[in-house]
């Protein structure tokens, strides 16, 4: 298991981000789990926008029929996808969400 020491962090700001994340979001006993998932989409903007274009694309190979399909299919699954931008924030449920569309769609992101 991590831990969660202050020492461990690149960033003073990122440890206060991490701490402030915890403590509204993780129930105790499942707080060193969500670490290693916190610091992997840390500071990663529109890592949502690029995974979604990233499927969009493997899926397509530049047909957009098969784009806009693509993208009907992902909004069924709840990820509205005009709704993120590069610059919008990340959200880990769907981070989730989209690596489990990825998995269904046979693609890598």
């Amino acid at each position: 298991m991590e831990s969660c020491n202050k020492n461990e962090w690149k960033t003073n700001a990122e440890y206060v981000i991490f701490k402030k994340y915890q403590s509204e979001h993780c129930p105790p006993r499942r707080r060193s789990k969500n670490l290693k998932i916190f610091r992997e989409v840390i500071d990663l903007a529109g890592q949502i926008h690029a995974m979604v274009q990233s499927i969009i694309t493997q899926k397509s190979k530049g047909n957009a029929v098969i784009a806009n399909t693509i993208k009907t299919k992902i909004y069924l699954k709840g990820i509205a996808v005009d709704k993120y931008t590069p610059t919008s924030p990340d959200d880990f449920a769907v981070i989730a969400k989209i690596r489990e569309v990825a998995k269904e769609f046979g693609v890598t992101v």
